[in-house]
């Protein structure tokens, strides 16, 4: 089972400890990474689910989406047999995404939604400037 957005209070090590979060700048003490942040998430559906990952997702951004800080939020779908997707969505911070989150209007772990064996890898990234290539 899958709580609120993959547990993402757990990944931002609001609720335990989580490896990554802390490379990530986000613990319950608070984030050390200014400016704007980007969540990846990749939800991978257990055969025959598709469907009802994406309708607890859906369920899931229509509470973030109320919620002050986030900018914007995309689902990405694999093409042909695929089971996986992609969710990029942007934040102002990491402070307002980790507010977002353990606000009691998102109710993390009340999304109960996800069918067994949903899997979802999280990365909390920011943009980056690469000299000829790309602007942060």
């Amino acid at each position: 089972m899958l709580g609120g957005v993959c547990a993402l209070a757990a990944a931002l090590g609001v609720v335990g400890a989580n490896e990554g979060a802390a490379s990530a700048g986000v613990t319950a003490a608070g984030p050390a990474v200014s400016g704007p942040v980007v969540i990846v998430d990749m939800l991978i559906a257990p055969p025959g689910k598709k469907d009802e990952v994406l309708r607890a997702w859906t369920i899931d951004s229509e509470k973030l989406r109320k919620l002050p800080g986030l900018i914007s939020a995309q689902m990405h779908e694999g093409v042909g047999d695929s089971n996986t997707f992609f969710n990029i969505a942007v934040w102002e911070s990491a402070q307002a995404l980790l507010d977002g989150v353990t606000d009691k209007k998102f109710a993390i772990g009340d999304s109960e939604d996800y069918p067994d064996g949903t899997v979802c890898r999280r990365l909390l990234t920011r943009r980056m400037a690469v000299k000829g290539v790309c602007l942060a």
